[in-house]
């Protein structure tokens, strides 16, 4: 599990590659699926879907943040995947967002 220095590390390097879309630190309030109660994870709202109505604000896009050396592996590599378990259409309730 990344801590709180892992997860900025994350956004940072997510921000360096240009692959940043806004995603916020937050803790898994209530776990759900993949994640645990007090994980650290990104977020960011879900944009919402047309058919669907409005949605906004009331889902997330989760990803769990990896660590420092596999983002360097993967840079190394050509790659820039810096999250896993990307997880849509996650109350908003699941999780809360950490004020650095």
């Amino acid at each position: 599990m990344i801590d709180l220095r892992g997860a900025i590390y994350c956004v940072n390097s997510m921000k360096e590659s240009g692959s940043y879309h806004g995603e916020k630190i937050g803790r898994v309030v209530t776990g759900f699926g993949v994640y645990n109660k007090d994980e650290i994870v990104l977020f960011r709202e879900q944009a919402p879907a047309e058919e669907f109505g409005s949605l906004e604000n009331e889902t997330l896009v989760v990803e769990k943040p990896i660590s420092a050396e596999w983002i360097k592996k993967n840079r190394m590599e050509g790659s820039l995947i810096s999250t896993i378990c990307t997880t849509i259409s996650v109350p908003v309730k699941y999780v809360e967002e950490i004020q650095i």
